[in-house]
């Protein structure tokens, strides 16, 4: 090519550019693609042209198209850090996680101060797994743009995978504050917030949200989750027909619609929402929520049976083996109802937490000659329940020591005699007690 047709080219090429960029800003995308791609007929190096095309590709969902674009702009000009950012990202949302921390943190070692690369950087290490170094790149994004609402939304999300649920609502009170028309900051505050039993904040949090996005129906429903927490079963049952009917087809806003009509002793409606729920395939869930209806009835068959099928469609689903154990028991079927009991532990409606002694828990073991420790459960009537079983420990050979409600220490000590008798407090047992097993005491029927 001659200089004079290598100038016209040139000539050519930057008009197209021009052209190609007025055509962007005016959100003439198909205009300004047309205009971009002359540019590289003529120049099929031109970065410019290449990262252009690139955010365009990359705001279509055309993803792959887009790294390609960024790659290009990469080789040409492999200084600059916003391109290396922009390829980290567009490799993370192909999934080549690997490939994407390469690029951001060459980006990080160009431009110390690059917040978009911090962020990118913590959202693809998020993305492998890795929250405590998601969390270190988003807190230098916001030491390096404390006004980014952004950055504390991401490091909101990065310290919830880490489950460091104070924290992250922190983050996305502040994210919330900074941009409050933000949805996503005001709609995870409230999950959050949910989570932590904050029931009125995650009120707050979800109006604000559907405030800005009116026909969110996670939102709704988990309103409505909140609401029913606060007792205002009316407003509940509002949120969840809202959810229903933004959403018919998810099962979630079913499964709570017919909680709260469960509720407000609507059992038919509350049935038929349950199964609305099933027929969309929430097979546990929505027949423990059955079972469960079935048993308050008084029909303990129905409800076994309905545990049972949760339990075929979901082994682990702890909530059907706790509630078919209720179930069992209910019925007289005490060896396989005691079974499903120990379930409770991991059951969604935990009745207690389990504790951190740190001696092995019993399970049915010999206990002659042993030393035991027995601790309290759930409320009072269950404490007197199952009390009365320490006596067969007591027979078994065990040296017994029992911690009951600071109200009944007298009692049991007079109906037990040979077992210690301790108010249970955090500091009953000292810090030289031994012993072999530790068992609560909705374990003692064995």
């Amino acid at each position: 090519m001659t200089p004079v047709a290598t100038r016209l080219a040139r000539d050519n090429a930057r008009l197209d550019l021009a052209n190609g960029l007025a055509h962007h800003r005016g959100g003439r995308l198909v205009a300004a693609v047309a205009a971009y791609r002359r540019v590289l007929a003529q120049r099929p190096d031109d970065a410019d042209a290449h990262h252009l095309l690139g955010l365009i590709a990359l705001s279509s969902g055309e993803v792959a198209a887009a790294a390609s674009h960024f790659q290009s702009v990469v080789r040409v000009r492999p200084t600059v850090a916003e391109y290396r950012s922009n390829l980290g990202h567009a490799l993370r949302l192909l999934g080549d996680l690997e490939g994407a921390e390469e690029a951001l943190n060459e980006a990080i070692r160009l431009e110390p101060n690059a917040v978009d690369g911090w962020i990118n950087l913590g959202l693809t290490r998020l993305d492998r797994g890795d929250g405590i170094g998601a969390v270190d790149a988003l807190e230098a994004a916001v030491a390096r743009a404390p006004s980014s609402a952004i950055a504390y939304l991401n490091l909101g999300s990065a310290n919830q995978r880490l489950h460091q649920l104070g924290r992250a609502l922190e983050c996305y009170r502040r994210s919330s504050q900074l941009a409050p028309d933000l949805a996503p900051a005001h709609k995870n505050l409230a999950i959050v917030a949910q989570l932590l039993g904050l029931h009125e904040v995650a009120i707050a949090g979800y109006r604000q949200a559907l405030a800005l996005v009116p026909q969110d129906a996670d939102c709704w429903t988990n309103l409505g989750v909140s609401l029913f927490r606060t007792n205002d079963l009316a407003g509940a049952l509002v949120a969840q027909e809202v959810a229903v009917a933004a959403a018919p087809h998810l099962s979630e806003g079913w499964l709570n619609r017919g909680t709260v009509l469960e509720a407000l002793e609507h059992v038919d409606l509350a049935r038929e929402s349950y199964g609305r729920a099933l027929s969309l395939g929430a097979q546990a869930p929505a027949w423990t929520a059955l079972g469960s209806l079935a048993a308050s009835q008084g029909d303990s068959r129905e409800a076994i049976h309905c545990h049972q099928q949760a339990i075929a469609a979901a082994a682990e689903f702890a909530d059907a083996h706790w509630n078919l154990g209720l179930a069992l028991l209910g019925a007289g079927e005490l060896a396989g109802g005691w079974d499903h009991y120990d379930w409770r532990w991991r059951a969604s409606t935990c009745p207690a937490p389990m504790r951190s002694y740190p001696w092995p828990l019993w399970a049915g073991e010999s206990v002659a000659g042993t030393r035991m420790l027995v601790w309290r459960e759930q409320g009072l009537g269950d404490e007197l329940l199952f009390l009365t079983c320490l006596g067969d420990l007591v027979t078994a050979g065990a040296t017994v020591t029992a911690l009951v409600s600071e109200r009944l220490v007298s009692l049991v000590a007079r109906a037990f005699p040979a077992v210690t008798v301790l108010a249970d407090q955090p500091e009953a047992l000292g810090a030289t007690a031994r012993y072999d097993w530790q068992v609560p005491l909705g374990s003692l029927p064995r």
